[in-house]
């Protein structure tokens, strides 16, 4: 038995992704052809979640056991594609060094990283090329991280249902698998937006290369809340239960602009589209304020968009953000890249771009960035022993008559290696001074607020009509004072706050209102805490 057919005995030949959304279970199953992966099953399963999170657990185990039937995990490799408000990709940019300090130099630069603190996350990374700055040699990296609590939410969810998996990453990073796949042309920019029911995510890529993320606070159910309170053509607002407006936003859409007709005897065209205005010209706005903000950062124009999710299913979204936006607008569709098995998809995968972050997550295959923490890689580890003890002993065998052979070519290879070791350890005296002096600083400023960032978030969501005179901070309370110009200041101020609650800030409060003498417009103070 040769040291080839050990292997196929032992490896894995079927690629599973699994996505757990706000409200249903995706899963997709490829299989390994000679011309490629082969897609043989994409099936979804709806849950409720009911006003928590943790109430659609039951649920979304009951999905996954049914979804895992006749599935042979030691024969497969399986991914879970996770996401949280506190979950995060970002490319950095790093002094060369052993992976292992790498990993702690990470931690203790975090507040460069990332917008929060990320005591009590899991935290991985890709290195992804080595480049020359200034005469030093720098990585190239992909940091992420999530919180314990969310990856073990997931991770109690899969053990209930019986599974282990192999890789748990972020929505963003399995976002990039698909980036690949996009064939983008080298040195163009494009942009990924995925509109989830809880959370929407958009991301740039310049050609596969992850550029940009951020969280966009505007989400399918937003559409939906919007539906539920319908202006009257003669004043006041027709109540609208949620049902009907999921079926509204789902069969109507975003009605043209100028299109007239009734629905059901009830509503026309026209109070559909004066009730979605809000929530879709924030979501243009913030699609322009990224794209803005990644050409000043030194990015090119974005030449695409690209929907995925199940908030990007509206009819009439495509046509509506191609005009707003100005770039090309097209739905996403995961599947187009692999052949198709018979009875691989089920009615419900017609809508494919719903599936992105499980193909995503099928096509890492164990490489690069995995949240999956410590103690479960090892007790993966502990149940794949015995099956791979035959293997392992002949793999020893075969490698022990190969070393043997050619002893006196490694031997020479490891001195000079050796050699080179004690050279770049030298160089990294200077690194290892620095980080001492990082971790101090840190020490010393781990409760201060990340107010860089703080002041970005404010200034990404401040309205035009709004401005500052005045701004304190103490104890991680920031007090603002400023002038609203607008007629409808109040209004204005109502959605600023909101904003503000929506990022780092929480328990936004407005303190005191009141009209200038003799001049248009209402000064304002405003209490924000630091999350």
């Amino acid at each position: 038995m040769n040291m080839a057919h050990l292997k196929r005995i032992f490896a894995k030949n079927t690629f599973i992704g699994v996505d757990i959304g706000a409200d249903s279970v995706k899963f997709v199953q490829f299989a390994g052809r000679e011309n490629g992966l082969c897609l043989i099953r994409a099936e979804l399963r709806d849950i409720k979640r009911g006003k928590t999170e943790e109430a659609g657990a039951p649920e979304a185990v009951s999905a996954l056991r049914e979804l895992f039937k006749g599935v042979r995990p030691d024969k497969s490799y399986i991914a879970v594609s996770i996401d949280c408000p506190r979950t995060v990709v970002v490319p950095v940019v790093t002094p060369r060094m052993p992976e292992a300090e790498l990993r702690s130099a990470i931690r203790l630069d975090a507040k460069k990283y990332f917008p929060f603190s990320i005591d009590n996350s899991v935290m991985d990374f890709e290195i992804l090329k080595e480049i020359q700055e200034e005469g030093t040699m720098k990585s190239e990296i992909l940091a992420a991280v999530a919180p314990r609590v969310t990856v073990d939410k997931y991770l109690s969810i899969l053990r209930e249902a019986g599974i282990t998996p192999d890789a748990v990453v972020p929505s963003v990073y399995a976002y990039r698998e698909l980036a690949r796949l996009e064939g983008t042309a080298p040195g163009a920019a494009a942009c990924f937006l995925d509109i989830g029911k809880l959370r929407s995510e958009l991301i740039i890529f310049k050609g596969s290369v992850l550029k940009f993320a951020r969280k966009i606070p505007v989400t399918g159910k937003d559409f939906t809340e919007a539906l539920t309170s319908v202006v009257r053509p003669a004043g006041g607002r027709m109540d609208v239960t949620w049902a009907d407006a999921e079926k509204i936003k789902r069969e109507i859409g975003i009605p043209a602009t100028g299109e007239l007709k009734k629905i059901d005897d009830k509503l026309s065209t026209m109070q559909i589209l004066s009730a979605l205005r809000h929530p879709l010209e924030r979501l243009t706005a913030e699609i322009e304020r990224c794209f803005d903000y990644y050409r000043e950062e030194g990015g090119e124009a974005v030449g695409s968009l690209m929907l995925f999710g199940g908030g990007s299913s509206i009819p009439g979204l495509v046509r509506f953000l191609s005009q707003e936006v100005g770039v090309d607008v097209k739905l996403g569709d995961p599947f187009k890249h692999f052949q198709i098995g018979q009875k691989a998809l089920e009615a419900e995968t017609r809508s494919s771009y719903r599936f992105a972050p499980a193909v995503g997550a099928a096509l890492t295959t164990g490489k690069g960035i995995n949240l999956l923490p410590d103690e479960f890689r090892k007790d993966i580890t502990k149940t794949v022993k015995w099956a791979g003890a035959i293997a392992a002993i002949g793999i020893t065998v075969c490698a022990a008559i190969i070393l043997y052979s050619t002893a006196g070519i490694r031997l020479n290879d490891f001195q000079k290696r050796v050699s080179r070791a004690r050279v770049e350890l030298a160089g990294m005296q200077a690194h290892l001074k620095k980080a001492e002096a990082f971790h101090l600083a840190n020490m010393v400023l781990k409760d201060e607020p990340h107010w860089e960032d703080i002041f970005k978030e404010i200034c990404n969501v401040i309205p035009d009509d709004i401005y500052f005179t005045g701004m304190d901070m103490r104890d991680k309370i920031i007090t603002m004072t400023g002038v609203v110009t607008a007629d409808d200041g109040e209004q204005d101020l109502s959605g600023f706050i909101l904003n503000l609650r929506e990022s780092m800030l929480k328990d936004g409060k407005l303190i005191n209102i009141k009209t200038l003498d003799g001049r248009a417009g209402m000064e304002f103070k405003i209490r924000c805490c630091i999350n």
